[in-house]
């Protein structure tokens, strides 16, 4: 839980290295839906080459994206939602958190789908109530 809020943070009171956000970052990955999603583009006519490009250009540029937010927030010793609303103005927030609401929907219905067809091939049972029981644990 974060004592301070949305309060400015002290040079003495901050903690941490860009070394303990791996865990955090690196664990979303080790899911099926990213899996098969970044292999998906070799049966789609993309090729290995293109494939495997495509990827490490998308993870080069997210980095990138994520890191300057990363950075930004202890340099200036205030929480990323902030720093946003002081560039996209107390509304200019609304967009991307519908977008964001939109891709964390989307990350929860594929991983059902994908949770649930591996599990419905695995033990031959129907794909309906197995999609019930992987949903939930999807998130």
């Amino acid at each position: 839980m974060e004592p301070h809020g949305i309060d400015h943070i002290d040079e003495h009171r901050r903690h941490g290295r860009p070394l303990d956000q791996f865990t955090i970052r690196f664990s979303p990955v080790i899911y099926l839906a990213p899996i098969v999603l970044g292999g998906a583009g070799i049966p789609l006519g993309l090729g290995l080459t293109g494939s495997v490009t495509a990827i490490l250009l998308g993870n080069v540029l997210g980095a990138l994206c994520t890191s300057l937010c990363a950075v930004m927030g202890p340099r200036l010793g205030m929480p990323q939602l902030t720093m946003g609303r002081s560039a996209f103005g107390y509304r200019g927030n609304y967009v991307p958190a519908a977008l964001t609401s939109l891709l964390y929907l989307g990350y929860f219905t594929v991983g059902t789908i994908l949770g649930a067809k591996s599990l419905a091939s695995l033990t031959h049972l129907p794909y309906v109530p197995l999609a019930v029981v992987v949903a939930p644990r999807a998130c």
